[in-house]
């Protein structure tokens, strides 16, 4: 099978997945914003909310990258679907459905830190398996400024 349109097929997907993660983002931040009182605005979640957004969006950028690929598997596109849904869960676990039981975003991210850690922890850990699917785990050719002639 032809690398391009597997690799097509495989962005849209990750858009979609990436997608719903700024959404889930944004529109959470959209909620404190209107309400800052009703949900207790906290200033280290709202840290947490820029470090994921800015992560995220990164993320994206440098999956691009997977473009090199030259032989998809399933594994390796189940691989890539599982990383987006990480991200997309950090995502959710940063502005739950319900806060009642917590008061504010503050108390709900001290009490389910474990939770948001272990997903960050995941997180550090499929980045280096991506790294590895995308060339070599030193940085090889992707850390320099211009392509090296192997790549």
């Amino acid at each position: 099978m032809e690398t391009e349109p597997v690799f097509l097929h495989i962005r849209v997907v990750m858009g979609i997945i990436l997608g719903l993660s700024i959404t889930t983002l944004l529109k959470g931040l959209a909620q404190i914003i209107e309400h800052p009182q009703r949900r207790g605005c906290s200033a280290l979640h709202l840290c947490w909310v820029v470090w994921t957004l800015v992560s995220l969006v990164t993320f994206w950028w440098w999956e691009f990258r997977l473009v090199e690929v030259h032989r998809w598997t399933f594994e390796i596109y189940l691989f890539v679907i599982t990383y987006c849904a990480t991200w997309f869960l950090l995502c959710a676990l940063l502005f739950p459905e319900d806060l009642r039981e917590y008061g504010s975003y503050g108390n709900y991210l001290m009490q389910r830190r474990r939770w948001i850690f272990g997903v960050v922890a995941i997180l550090t850990l499929l980045d280096l398996v991506d790294t590895a699917i995308k060339g070599e785990a030193d940085g090889g050719c992707w850390a320099r400024p211009t392509p090296c002639i192997r790549c």
